[in-house]
């Protein structure tokens, strides 16, 4: 039994019948039962039975099938780890990117991505963190930016700290007072990420109050930054987030009687942290992480 063989049983097994199966692997129906009368022969057993409707695994044929899922499934990841390695600026990289990091870290890092390959092709997606790992794991994706604890499973790279702080319209009724409590802080709508483990409420341990704290959430700033323009709403954010605005004096950061910090960091299977473009573009990410603590640090925070 080879690898042909089990894409055989898979395909049989996920189209239902011979007939359809023969056509989605672009053989004849005849050829396709030969071979899979050859290995029933072989192993001495039964994979299929033939129905009314087409054909169904046996217990045995079950078993066959769900160790061929994962003998291909380590296949495609071979193959791919294998391009990744070889495949140089020539390849594509899949990248995902959590939301926090799409208007910051990621437009500098295109930039120096393109510059340097430019006939690498990328494929870029946004999510949150729990959303994006689990795609790094099934090798959907190759490369993650985000922020989270840092899976076991997953060789990880710290790129980026930064200060989580309060910030707020000139005109919020917050903005001029000094040393403001976290309960002074509930008593008005606060605005944030909905990522799980950022938001307001999980930042600063007031889980009865986050009704307050997390009023408007969402998964781009975008998108609730009129209210907090407006006056509406405090806003919760990893420093770098809002700098320009802080430098334009749009916004204005509350002096809130609290601390926080936000890590971010690249994830990869540990098989595809052997790939050069990889390797490449974590220490691209890594530099610019830097670079933006640097520009923070130098607006005296």
């Amino acid at each position: 039994m080879d690898i042909r063989h089990l894409r055989q049983i898979l395909a049989i097994r996920d189209h239902g019948s011979f007939a359809k199966a023969a056509e989605a692997l672009h053989m004849a129906q005849p050829a396709l039962s030969k071979s899979m009368a050859k290995i029933e022969d072989e192993l001495r057993l039964t994979i299929f039975t033939r129905t009314s409707t087409g054909s169904e695994l046996t217990p045995m044929g079950e078993m066959i099938a769900e160790r061929a899922e994962r003998v291909m499934a380590a296949t495609q990841d071979l193959a791919r780890d294998a391009a990744l390695v070889a495949g140089g600026e020539a390849s594509a990289v899949r990248l995902g990117v959590g939301t926090l990091l799409k208007d910051t870290l990621l437009p500098r890092l295109l930039l120096q991505i393109v510059e340097a390959h430019p006939r690498l092709r990328l494929e870029v997606e946004f999510g949150a963190a729990n959303r994006l790992l689990p795609l790094v794991r099934s090798r959907e994706l190759d490369l993650v930016l985000c922020t989270a604890s840092a899976p076991s499973s997953l060789a990880y790279v710290e790129a980026l700290r930064a200060n989580v702080i309060f910030v707020a319209s000139p005109t919020h009724p917050l903005a001029s007072e000094r040393r403001i409590s976290v309960e002074r802080l509930a008593e008005f709508p606060c605005a944030g990420p909905n990522i799980p483990g950022f938001t307001a409420s999980e930042f600063l341990g007031r889980a009865s109050a986050s009704d307050t704290l997390d009023a408007y959430t969402t998964n781009d700033f975008e998108a609730v930054m009129p209210l907090v323009r407006a006056g509406h709403a405090a806003l919760i954010a990893p420093s770098f987030c809002v700098q320009r605005d802080l430098r334009s004096g749009e916004l204005v950061r509350l002096d809130v009687d609290w601390t926080g910090r936000a890590v971010f960091g690249c994830y990869t299977t540990h098989a595809a942290s052997f790939s050069p473009i990889l390797a490449k573009i974590t220490r691209q990410a890594v530099e610019i992480g830097s670079a933006i603590q640097q520009e923070w640090r130098d607006m005296g925070e």
